[in-house]
């Protein structure tokens, strides 16, 4: 009897041992796994890519069940690779601090949507617990595949030259009123025969200084001027041999030199 009483007491520490274990398992397995960015609230504000990045690729790391902290490729460019990262819980299923070699923190919390939040001041950053991290797609960089029409082997020889405008046409005078320059000022334009056009115009380029386009035809009578920052600017030759600048402020005419 008695040593079946030692047998009971055996077992039942041991399943008391295995309770604690699966307890302590089920505790962190709330934070074990891969997180990645949903979205900020900021001021109000909610947004969910910063710098046309969304944050979903932005924000991405593994808590690891040894306390370690995984980044992904794309996280990594937003810290020092030379650091490295630890987690550990604080606070009861709610809480746990991110800190790294360099004496740096970050407490995160655990919502009641299960989402991961950090909070600075008036910004709340949340994260959501994946299977798989979002495959992070590379915005290219500007080409001419990226400009409003398709472009033709037209012949550009009407266009090739300097250009200034000789007559303006405003949609709205009382919100667009041109001061301090001369009409031939306002907008200049050299298209030269490699493919690059400079503008010094001061309506078009914004500055008095020049701004260098790269252009492609078109049609036999329109001609597209493409900048490095994205900007677009569509000129056509009318039936006078005047080319044509028009937007939704105002129409443009420009006589060849």
């Amino acid at each position: 009897m008695k040593k079946s009483i030692i047998l009971f007491a055996m077992v039942l520490s041991i399943v008391c041992a295995s309770c604690r274990q699966n307890s302590k398992a089920e505790k962190i397995s709330q934070f074990v796994g891969k997180w990645q960015g949903l979205k900020i609230v900021a001021y109000g504000e909610e947004c969910e890519e910063l710098s046309d990045i969304p944050l979903n690729t932005l924000y991405q790391f593994e808590l690891c069940e040894n306390g370690s902290v995984i980044f992904s490729e794309t996280s990594r460019e937003l810290i020092d690779n030379d650091v490295t990262w630890n987690w550990r819980e604080i606070s009861d299923g709610t809480e746990i601090e991110l800190y790294n070699s360099d004496d740096d923190t970050d407490v995160c919390t655990l919502d009641s949507d299960g989402l991961l939040c950090f909070s600075e001041k008036d910004t709340i950053l949340y994260l959501e617990k994946v299977s798989e991290f979002s495959p992070y797609v590379e915005i290219p960089e500007e080409t001419t595949e990226s400009t409003t029409h398709e472009y033709t082997d037209s012949d550009p020889t009407a266009f090739i030259g300097e250009w200034e405008s000789t007559k303006i046409s405003v949609r709205n005078k009382k919100q667009y009123l041109i001061t301090d320059y001369s009409l031939e000022d306002i907008f200049r334009l050299t298209i030269n025969s490699d493919n690059t056009a400079v503008v010094s115009g001061i309506e078009i380029s914004g500055s008095e200084n020049p701004v260098n386009y790269t252009w492609g035809m078109v049609s036999d009578t329109e001609i597209e001027l493409f900048s490095s920052n994205g900007s677009i600017i569509l000129l056509s030759l009318d039936n006078k041999g005047l080319l044509v600048y028009d937007n939704s402020d105002m129409t443009v005419y420009l006589k060849k030199l």
